[in-house]
């Protein structure tokens, strides 16, 4: 892999060549307009490092010419041509997206994340074989993004407002996210059996699903993902259940409401994976805290809950349960008491030297080793054999940690 790839609706900074750091500027671009950004090795940390690709897209086309040589480049050169885009949580700057995509791609890429002062040895089969790229839409840093999330109480579907606020900027952020889904999976015109999966964390989920929610007829859109995985998913537990009242959806009415409002997202995914924890301490947290600005159909957060298992969840989900995903002892991780502990307290500095004032049990899903190798089977379009104790309910199952062989 000779180059990181990001991708960004920020504004942008046109003396700098970069997206805007201060928060009064930190707004989506105009008219679902995207810009693309590259850096000269794999996975690079540094985002001074990313320039701004100023080549022109062909005709008709989305992605700069110089981006997209390369990247499909990196794609035929991968020992799979499997294209992941990550698209990060709230709390995230320009630097930190940038930051936090090159640590999960080499994490995937490497089965354990390259800050392990130990690293585990990861199965064979469990590192991804293809290249991640990030999408960073314009959340604040975490201080402004958590006092001025939402603007306003729930509504449906949600109403636009001009003060600066993340659920704005996410709004704003739908049309550059389904052209950039669009261009991506158009890659399989030069790539015929390119896989293209989607890896959405946090707030990244509710990003998707909301710009999937206003396609009226997805299977025209030309957006086709393999695969989607939703890493504590901070959007409401009804979301992947059937609609109350179908037609209402038909009608075009009901896009953003409560029970079915991911149906669209699932539509154009083969599969969506829904990796949660009932441990999970900041969405714990968001129950409270933003209760305002939540559905009330199901307030409760899909990555803390877990979807409901009946005859309303949607075709071809499945649901992860990571709650008993713990560390048990000094040199590595093994499945033991029902608790996804705290990452803080205790075994990730063990691990991951240097990052444990940022981990915790709500991001730990991009460094523990048995998660980044489950997530890099999906990835690879394995069927993940012997992972998983697996009760299945027609199309649609629940999933609950098994030891890795």
């Amino acid at each position: 892999m000779q180059y990181s790839y990001m991708a960004t609706n920020r504004a942008i900074d046109a003396g700098k060549q970069r997206p805007y750091k201060d928060f009064h500027h930190t707004t989506a671009q105009a008219n679902g307009a995207l810009s693309f950004f590259t850096a000269p090795s794999a996975y690079d940390p540094t985002p001074s490092d990313y320039k701004l690709d100023s080549s022109k897209p062909a005709p008709g086309e989305l992605l700069p010419s110089h981006f997209k040589a390369a990247l499909l480049a990196d794609l035929k050169a991968a020992q799979a041509p499997n294209l992941t885009l990550f698209i990060h949580g709230l709390g995230n700057t320009w630097d930190d997206a940038v930051t936090e995509t090159a640590a999960y791609g080499a994490a995937l890429q490497n089965g354990y994340s390259t800050t392990a002062s130990q690293t585990p040895t990861p199965p064979s089969d469990g590192t991804n074989r293809g290249v991640t790229i990030g999408f960073s839409w314009p959340s604040f840093n975490l201080v402004d993004s958590a006092a001025h999330y939402c603007a306003y109480h729930w509504d449906s579907p949600p109403e636009r407002m001009s003060t600066p606020n993340i659920r704005a900027n996410i709004i704003d952020s739908a049309f550059a996210t389904l052209s950039l889904l669009s261009a991506l999976s158009g890659l399989r015109e030069e790539i015929s059996d390119l896989r293209f999966n989607v890896v959405c964390h946090s707030e990244g989920n509710y990003v998707l699903m909301l710009a999937s929610s206003i396609l009226v007829k997805p299977w025209l859109s030309g957006i086709a993902i393999d695969d989607i995985v939703l890493l504590a998913a901070d959007v409401n537990r009804v979301a992947l259940q059937q609609l109350g009242d179908s037609s209402s959806f038909h009608q075009g009415q009901g896009l953003y409401k409560g029970p079915g409002s991911a149906w669209v997202m699932t539509l154009i995914a083969g599969t969506t994976w829904v990796f949660f924890s009932g441990n999970d301490t900041t969405l714990e947290s968001s129950n409270v805290v933003y209760t305002d600005c939540h559905n009330p159909d199901g307030l409760d957060r899909l990555g803390y809950s877990g979807p409901t298992y009946d005859q309303t969840l949607l075709d071809r989900v499945l649901g992860v349960n990571c709650s008993s995903v713990v560390h048990g002892g000094t040199s590595d991780i093994h499945i033991g008491t029902p608790l996804f502990e705290d990452c803080e307290a205790g075994w990730i500095p063990k691990h991951y030297a240097g990052n444990d004032d940022d981990i915790d049990s709500h991001s730990s899903y991009r460094y523990v080793p048995q998660i980044l190798w489950a997530t890099a089977q999906i990835l690879n379009g394995g069927q993940a054999a012997g992972l998983y104790d697996v009760s299945f309910s027609g199309a649609s199952g629940t999933m609950t940690w098994d030891q890795p062989s």
